[in-house]
């Protein structure tokens, strides 16, 4: 196996699927993987207390494409991933099961 052809990215997309039917959504959440500096210094803070799980999360999300929330456009902020997540903990699943897999992170070039 030549390991010289795997890339570790420092960024991945998540297509989110619609809680109910399972189908692909238009939205998309960017989010940092493990090997990272700033997912190594959010798990940091969690390990010393610093933060709770919900905010680890959204510290290792970059972005969003496409959220919405009553019609209107959802700015990004580490603030409003964290009360997102908590409002739809479909959406928290979907983001952090993703982030766990670190093949999510990897490319053959």
């Amino acid at each position: 196996m030549d390991i010289g052809n795997i890339i570790e990215l420092e960024t991945a997309d998540i297509v989110i699927k619609h809680p109910t039917t399972g189908k692909d959504t238009d939205l998309t959440v960017t989010v940092y993987a493990p090997h990272t500096d700033t997912f190594r210094k959010a798990a940091t803070e969690l390990v010393e207390n610093k933060i709770d799980g919900m905010e680890f999360l959204a510290k290792c999300v970059k972005g969003w494409k496409n959220l919405k929330r009553n019609g209107k456009v959802v700015k990004f902020s580490t603030k409003e991933a964290v009360k997102l997540f908590k409002e739809a903990s479909w959406l928290h699943k979907q983001v952090d099961s993703f982030v766990a897999r670190s093949e999510n992170f990897l490319q053959v070039s």
